[in-house]
């Protein structure tokens, strides 16, 4: 046991309880400003399933009888589910960075990453 563990974990104990505070009105900002920007999606179509079960869908939703051959390959529809709501401050923080770091971290699934790209 070293000399400075007891402060240590008091300062750690401090930071856990104050990001407890600190973390819910930061996710709901990050979530909200990141959706308003993915509702302006005006080509394709994002569907997003949350930690919640909620569902948001973002641009133009995939209907089946104006689909031709040609703009079932032109227009992008892809699926992203949020497996982890650090994804949303992750995001917002850090833009395709934080994407890139959320994917890999296991926070957020995406069948078609490529699709998703291309929106």
């Amino acid at each position: 046991m070293g000399v400075l563990t007891p402060v240590t974990s008091r300062v750690n104990s401090v930071a856990a309880y104050a990001g407890s505070y600190a973390l819910p009105p930061l996710l709901t900002i990050s979530r909200g400003s990141i959706l308003s920007l993915l509702r302006r999606i005006q080509i394709g179509s994002l569907i997003i399933q949350d930690t919640d079960g909620s569902v948001t869908i973002c641009g133009s939703p995939r209907r089946a009888e104006v689909e031709t051959e040609k703009t079932v390959y032109t227009i992008p529809h892809a699926e992203l589910k949020v497996l982890n709501d650090l994804f949303w401050i992750r995001l917002l923080l850090f833009a395709d960075m934080g994407f890139a770091e959320s994917y890999m971290l296991g926070e957020v699934a995406c069948p078609d990453i490529t699709a998703f790209f291309k929106l």
